[in-house]
């Protein structure tokens, strides 16, 4: 058992946060550093807005498939 909430920092264990956003985030490399997707029809259901939040924002973020780096442009 963690002594510690989801949020602490110390965990020692990880913890997956799921988010809904509703508006635009100012600089929002701060706060994502990457998005995994559990398999490719996942990632291919959002691809195009994800493509689109990346270059509207200049995001550099890490595009994962089941926990494996992938250039977004080339799947």
């Amino acid at each position: 058992m963690e002594k510690y909430p989801k949020s602490n920092i110390n965990r020692i264990k990880e913890y997956e946060f799921e988010e809904i956003i509703l508006n635009d985030i100012e600089n929002l490399n701060k706060y994502i550093s990457a998005i995994n997707f559990s398999d490719l029809d996942n990632f291919y259901k959002c691809r195009n807005n994800l493509e689109n939040y990346i270059f509207k924002f200049q995001l550099d973020i890490d595009i994962l498939i089941d926990n494996k780096k992938i250039n977004i442009h080339n799947v």
